[in-house]
C-alpha cells in the first residue's frame, strides 16, 4: 500500500542485514502492508535478505567496516532526509554523529538492543551517542536502564519486539525430548550450558536431541569439541542458518526451546519460540525474567550449576502431558494481542517529533 508522503520520514540505519532480532524486528517493517510514518531502512553494507523493496536502500559495499560505505550511508540519508534518524548497533553510530553534526534539525535516536557494551570501541561510541541523540529506545526497560546509568535526562522509550500477533496452531504431537534452539552461535547465548544440560539427560538415559540453528559467531568450534569430548555427537546437530519464515516447520518437530543466555535484552528468540508454543527452557536474564513464569509457561534456570534438578524438572514434565498441553498454551497466551514492533516504531517516532516541536 502506498504511504503519504506528508507523513513523518523516518530512518533506521543498520550496519548490514542477517538474522539477529534487529534484522528480523526490521524487516519486519519492510514488509508491512501499512505503516504510520514514511520508513526506510537503510543498510551501511550489502544487500537485503528481502529482496527488492522501495523502503530498503541497499549498499554496494560489502564490508560494514569500509569507510567508503560509511560514506555511502551518510549520502544516502541526507538524499532521503528523514524527520528522524534511528541507529543500531555501533557501526551505525559514526554516520549518525555526522548527520547529526551536519544537520542537527534530524532528530537522532539511540537504539540499543543489549544490556551491555562488547568492547572498548563500542563503549566510546556508545558514550559519544549518548552525548548527542534526541532520543534513547530499547528492546527493554533492562537494557535502557543498565545502559544509561545516571542520565536520567534522557528521553528514553521501550520498543515491542513482537513482529507478529499470529500465534501457530497448538501442537499435539506425541512429547518427547526435542530441543531447538536459533540465533547466533556466541558465547553470550550459553550454549555450551545448553550442551552440559543435554549431557544430563542423555546419563539419566533420555532419548535427547537438540538442533542448533545460526550462524557461528565464533562459538561452533569450541562448542563442536564439547560435544565430541563429552560423546554428544549422535544428540546435538548444528543445522546450520535459517530463513525467519522457516520457523514454523523447525518448531513442529520440537518440544522445548533451549537457550540458557548469560546476558540478553528482550531475547527475542524466546518470545518468537513461545508463540509457535515451544515451552522455553531459559536463564531469568534481561527481560526474559518479566515474560517467563517458571512453571507456568517456561521452566526458568535460576542455578546453572544444578543442571541435574534441572534435568529433573524436564524429564517429570515430560511425564505430565496434562501439564505440559497447559503450559504451552500459556506460552502462547503470554504474546496474545500485544501491541507490534512496527506500530511502535512508527508511533515512537511521531511522540518524539511532537515532544521537540
Amino acid at each position: 500500500m502506498q504511504e503519504n508522503k506528508n507523513i513523518h520520514k523516518v530512518i533506521h540505519l543498520i550496519p548490514s542485514d542477517g538474522v539477529g532480532g534487529v534484522e528480523i524486528a526490521a524487516r519486519s517493517m519492510v514488509e508491512a502492508s501499512q505503516l504510520n510514518c514514511d520508513f526506510d531502512l537503510v543498510l551501511i553494507a550489502g544487500n537485503s535478505c528481502i529482496g527488492n523493496s522501495e523502503r530498503v536502500s541497499i549498499s554496494p559495499f560489502r564490508s560494514e567496516n569500509n569507510p567508503f560505505a560509511h560514506y555511502h550511508a551518510i549520502k544516502t540519508i541526507f538524499s532521503i532526509n528523514p524527520d528522524v534518524l534511528v541507529c543500531s548497533l555501533w557501526r551505525s553510530i559514526p554516520v549518525g554523529l555526522v548527520v547529526k553534526l551536519v544537520r542537527p534539525q534530524i532528530k537522532l535516536v539511540f537504539f540499543l538492543h543489549c544490556i551491555s557494551t562488547i568492547h572498548l570501541l563500542e563503549r566510546c561510541f556508545s558514550w559519544l551517542m549518548l552525548c548527542f541523540c534526541d532520543a534513547v529506545w530499547g528492546d527493554s526497560s533492562e537494557t535502557i536502564s543498565s545502559r544509561i546509568g545516571t542520565r536520567t535526562h534522557l528521553l528514553t522509550r521501550v520498543i515491542s519486539f513482537v513482529t507478529t500477533n499470529n500465534s501457530t496452531n497448538l501442537k499435539k504431537n506425541k512429547l518427547c525430548a526435542n530441543f531447538v534452539f536459533w540465533g547466533r552461535l556466541h558465547n553470550q547465548k550459553g550454549l555450551d550450558r545448553s550442551v552440559k544440560l543435554i549431557q544430563m539427560l542423555v546419563e539419566k538415559e533420555y532419548d535427547v536431541k537438540f538442533q542448533i540453528w545460526g550462524r557461528d559467531d565464533g562459538e561452533q568450534s569450541r562448542l563442536t569439541t564439547q560435544i565430541n569430548n563429552e560423546g554428544l555427537e549422535k544428540f546435538i546437530n548444528f543445522m546450520g542458518t535459517v530463513e525467519h519464515s522457516e520457523l514454523d516447520r523447525i518448531s513442529e518437530k520440537n518440544t522445548f526451546y533451549l537457550q540458557l543466555s548469560r546476558m540478553e535484552g528482550m531475547a527475542m528468540s524466546v518470545v518468537e519460540a513461545m508463540q509457535r508454543a515451544l515451552v522455553p527452557v531459559v536463564t531469568p536474564v534481561g527481560e526474559i525474567r518479566k515474560y517467563c513464569i517458571d512453571d507456568e509457561n517456561a521452566i526458568l534456570v535460576d542455578d546453572v550449576d544444578e543442571l541435574d534438578s534441572v534435568a529433573d524438572r524436564i524429564i517429570s514434565l515430560l511425564h505430565n502431558e496434562d501439564k505440559y498441553r497447559i503450559m504451552q498454551e500459556s506460552t502462547q497466551e503470554t504474546w496474545a494481542n500485544k501491541r507490534l514492533y512496527a506500530a511502535d516504531f512508527c508511533m515512537a517516532a511521531i511522540e518524539l517529533l511532537e515532544e521537540h516541536s
